[in-house]
C-alpha cells in the first residue's frame, strides 16, 4: 500500500456547507411565514404538517409529494486561486412543485424573497466567508398536456460566492533542511560554508 502524502481529513467544503444552508433556511423561513398568515398554500396536503424542503433529492417526485421545494448543487465556478485559497461561484437551483400556477408563483416569490433579503446575504455565516448572494432568473416548466393535477414547477437560480480554504504544506525547518552548505557570517560578510 502506498503512503498518503494528505495527512488530514479533508473537512466539507463551502458549497456542501452552503447547499445545506439554504435549504435550512427555507424551511425555517416558510414555515413562519404560516404561523404569520395561516396561509395554507405553505403546507403540505395536511395542514398540520410543513411544507418540505429536500437537500439533493435523488427520487422523482409524485403528487403525494406537492407542494415541496428542493435545493440542488447546479455547478461551480473557481478564480483567483493561490496555493491557500480560491473564490468559488457557485449556481443551486431551487426547484418548487406546486398544484396550479398561482401558487407556484406565490412560492417563487416568498423563496426568491426569502433568499435576497438582507439579513440573509451571508446565509447566517461569519463575514467574509460568504462574499456574495443573488438571485439570477427563474424558469417556469411547461405543463405536461394530460396532467389533471394541474402540478407545475419552477426553479429559482441562486448564486452564491463563497472562499474556499485548504491548508499549506508544512515546511521543514532551516535545522532540518538537508543542505550540507550553510551561510556563515564574519566581520567581511556572509559567507557559504560547511
Amino acid at each position: 500500500m502506498e503512503m498518503s502524502n494528505i495527512n488530514e481529513i479533508i473537512m466539507p467544503q463551502g458549497f456542501e456547507q452552503v447547499r445545506d444552508a439554504i435549504g435550512q433556511i427555507l424551511y425555517t423561513e416558510i414555515d413562519h411565514q404560516f404561523y404569520l398568515t395561516s396561509d395554507i398554500d405553505l403546507r403540505t396536503e395536511n395542514p398540520d404538517s410543513p411544507m418540505k424542503v429536500w437537500v439533493e433529492r435523488f427520487a422523482a417526485f409524485d403528487y403525494t409529494d406537492l407542494p415541496t421545494i428542493e435545493v440542488s448543487l447546479a455547478k461551480g465556478i473557481y478564480e483567483n486561486k493561490t496555493q491557500r485559497s480560491a473564490d468559488g461561484t457557485y449556481s443551486y437551483y431551487i426547484d418548487i412543485h406546486t398544484f396550479g400556477k398561482l401558487k407556484l408563483h406565490k412560492m417563487l416569490r416568498i423563496c426568491r424573497y426569502i433568499l435576497d433579503n438582507a439579513i440573509y446575504n451571508t446565509l447566517g455565516f461569519d463575514r467574509p466567508f460568504i462574499s456574495g448572494t443573488e438571485i439570477k432568473e427563474f424558469d417556469i416548466a411547461q405543463n405536461k398536456q394530460f396532467d389533471t393535477r394541474h402540478t407545475a414547477m419552477g426553479r429559482l437560480h441562486f448564486k452564491v460566492r463563497v472562499t474556499e480554504h485548504q491548508k499549506l504544506i508544512d515546511g521543514l525547518l532551516i535545522d532540518q533542511s538537508f543542505a550540507k552548505i550553510k551561510l556563515q557570517q564574519s566581520d567581511k560578510g556572509y559567507y557559504y560554508g560547511f
